[in-house]
């Protein structure tokens, strides 16, 4: 059973897109900050950090490529 708080997301769309960007944007700047305070007390060398984001960012274009991909073949299945 969903919860009541997401019932408004539902029944408009692009509010819960919106809703969506801005967990995104607020989720970006944390993972920013932590980057940022681990270079500046000397556990990790800016490389570190850039490779870490790197290899998130291609994990989650591989995530987000599958499952458009798994989204679509399974839209396709269901009409024929």
């Amino acid at each position: 059973m969903p919860s009541w708080a997401c019932c408004p997301a539902a029944a408009h769309p692009s509010a819960g897109a919106t809703q969506l960007l801005v967990l995104v944007a607020l989720s970006a700047v944390e993972v920013i900050a932590v980057g940022v305070a681990r270079v500046w007390v000397g556990v990790h060398y800016p490389g570190d950090i850039l490779a870490a984001a790197v290899i998130a960012g291609l994990c989650v274009v591989a995530v987000s490529l599958a499952s458009h991909r798994r989204h679509h073949l399974g839209a396709s299945r269901r009409r024929t």
